[in-house]
């Protein structure tokens, strides 16, 4: 059985966890999407300005950016109070899963995103 002082420290733990992970993601979530901004100002220069589209700048292409992301992928907050509603009997522990899958989410996207540019570019050089 756990004693109050292993309690405490648990829940300071969780706090710390859930702090960090709340100050972290709102910055997390605008670096990728200028990522994700610059990724769609390149693909525009490549594959829209030379059919007559007019450029756009990295800060045009983050507003699209966003505007997408917010509209196709929305707010889903279900998942995640989903998996920490099942994982309840040890918050500290959860609070350290959801930053290593948080982690593990933003190099996925920054890869993903790697690899979309580079596929597009060896598109833009045979077209």
């Amino acid at each position: 059985m756990a004693t109050g002082q292993e309690k405490d420290k648990a829940a300071t733990g969780c706090l710390a966890a859930l702090g960090l992970l709340f100050v972290v993601t709102p910055v997390v979530i605008i670096l990728t999407t200028l990522w994700e901004g610059y990724i769609l100002s390149v693909l525009w220069g490549w594959f829209f300005v030379p059919i007559g589209a007019q450029s756009i700048t990295v800060m045009q292409a983050f507003g699209v950016s966003l505007a997408v992301k917010t509209f196709v992928k929305g707010f889903d907050t279900k998942e995640v109070v989903k998996k920490w509603k099942e994982k309840e009997k040890d918050r500290f522990t959860d609070a350290m899963d959801a930053m290593v899958d948080f982690g593990l989410g933003l190099l996925a996207a920054l890869l993903l995103g790697l690899f979309v540019l580079g596929f597009a570019y060896v598109i833009h050089l045979c077209c």
